[in-house]
């Protein structure tokens, strides 16, 4: 008898030993990835890039990931509530929602990967709210999401145009966009509107008109185009963006001011 209770004790031992482990390895993915989120809530982009693996960081540059942590809207971060936690020797993945001020949870899907001793993210999945379609397995955004886009992009330029430094819209942009303009370039090509001391910030009071349905080109590059009702001059915006791990990211960009009568 007393054998049988020894064995017994030793099962249990064992089994609450791995149920440590298993706890604790669920404690330190769901960490990597709470302390991403809080990274970027904090505009904290070196701790933020760190959790992120060699294949992440290799093919995200710094503006695309802050492109994708400011999309993300994180004023008011309270932390991320994990729903479920599929955990696996070399790889993992969490699917929940974060917790942002008083809004609705937004939902993301994190997969991590082991390197060595630590977990490191491997991709980031975030819905966006509103109808989006797929074409050639890449998600087209509704309306909504659109123009929240295009808010956002606006937003940045106007900024820049007011600053007069572009610096910061620049190196948010793709790598795509800055292959094809530098700095300097791309700050010739909208000197006017700091010249001429545009104020374009009351733009952000308006919300954009699409003149097209939200499509992909034919490059895979998603066009969005459409104006500001503002007078007596008209604000024309041509966007196109290019879609990676961070979603999409801007490539393009072609913002005018044309009067308008009656």
């Amino acid at each position: 008898m007393r054998t049988f209770f020894s064995v017994v004790g030793i099962l249990l031992a064992i089994a609450l030993a791995a149920v440590g482990v298993l706890g604790y390895v669920t404690s330190t993915v769901t960490g990597v990835a709470d302390r991403f989120f809080a990274a970027g809530a904090a505009g904290d982009l070196d701790e933020a890039r760190a959790l992120l693996s060699e294949d992440f960081r290799q093919s995200t540059p710094d503006g695309e990931l802050a492109a994708f942590l400011a999309a993300l809207s994180l004023d008011g971060f309270r932390g991320v509530s994990w729903t479920t936690r599929d955990i696996r020797p070399n790889s993992s993945e969490l699917e929940g929602a974060l917790l942002i001020g008083s809004g609705q949870p937004v939902p993301v899907e994190v997969e991590l990967l082991r390197h060595g001793a630590e977990w490191r993210i491997h991709s980031i999945r975030q819905d966006q709210p509103g109808i989006s379609r797929v074409a050639g397995g890449i998600p087209v955004p509704g309306i909504r999401q659109a123009q929240s886009m295009v808010m956002r992009t606006t937003t940045r330029f106007a900024d820049a145009v007011k600053a007069k430094d572009f610096t910061d819209f620049y190196e948010n942009a793709a790598a795509t966009f800055r292959e094809r303009y530098s700095l300097e370039e791309f700050t010739r090509l909208f000197s006017g509107f700091i010249e001429k001391n545009v104020d374009l910030t009351v733009l952000a009071q308006l919300q954009p008109r699409l003149t097209a349905e939200p499509a992909l080109l034919a490059d895979g590059l998603l066009q969005l185009q459409g104006y500001f009702p503002t007078r007596p001059a008209r604000a024309y915006f041509a966007y196109q963006y290019t879609y990676g791990i961070g979603g999409w990211t801007l490539t393009g960009i072609d913002f005018k001011l044309t009067n308008v009568s009656g």
